[in-house]
This record gives structure tokens, sequence and C-alpha cells, in this order.
């Protein structure tokens, strides 16, 4: 199955540690035979790429298009466009959405958990591996 990873990178600080998140995410769904796409890894070379925001946008449509599910790392309580732009994407075009939000934040991304299929809550990376595992 094709997945698409949504995060906020914009203005998040540790940008290294949400690096190393993802990808360690992404590898966990790749070893149980997925193809994944991260915007900023894909796109971007991690930032080493510049990307004008119209190709980012044509990226992103054509990437969830592509796409058998959707799946939103969540890990700040500042509410990303982005991720609210994919979402409405992936709704229009019917996909699975499956939203992974830190428990430290639950509470504050109230909004989100309109648009997602399931909602994984975590409390730290292997407690989300241990959740994705079970349900991929």
């Amino acid at each position: 199955m094709q997945i698409y990873i949504a995060y906020k990178y914009t203005h998040i600080k540790n940008k290294s540690e949400l690096k190393v998140n993802l990808e360690h995410l992404a590898d966990l769904l790749e070893k149980k035979g997925h193809n994944t796409f991260l915007l900023n890894r894909d796109a971007k070379a991690w930032g080493k790429k510049h990307v004008s925001t119209f190709n980012n946008v044509s990226t992103i449509i054509k990437n969830i298009f592509k796409s058998q599910c959707i799946v939103a790392y969540v890990n700040s309580s500042v509410i990303s466009p982005g991720i609210i732009f994919e979402f409405i994407v992936s709704k229009i075009l019917q996909k699975r959405i499956v939203m992974c939000v830190d428990f430290q934040i639950e509470n504050k991304v109230t909004f989100l958990k309109k648009f997602p299929t399931e909602i994984v809550i975590y409390n730290g990376i292997k407690d989300l591996e241990n959740k994705i595992d079970k349900i991929f």
C-alpha cells in the first residue's frame, strides 16, 4: 500500500528530532511492505532543495491521490494549515486517514479530530511503533 505521511514542519524547533521520528515511522511502515511518501524527504531532500509553494501543492495532491492511506504525525498543538489542507484533499478523495497524536497535546488538537478515520494516541515513539504495528 502507498502511504502518505503528513506532518507539521514549519516552525518546529527541533527539526532533527522530527526527521528522526518521521524516518523511523516510514521505516516501520516500509518493513511491513508499504511504500511511503514524506514531502521533505522525497521532494526537498530534507531542506537541501528549494521548492516553490505551487510545486509543493502540486506534489502533495499528486501523492495523496496515489496513496491509499494518509498517516498524520501530530506532535505540535499549533495547528498546521498544511495538515488541514492534506486532510481536506484526503477527505475529498475518500482516503483512509490515520492521525497519530502525542498524548500531551491530544486535548489541544480537537479540531483536527474531525478528519481522521482512525486516531492513535501515543506516548513516545516506541508506543507509536507498537500501535502502528497493530493497525497496519
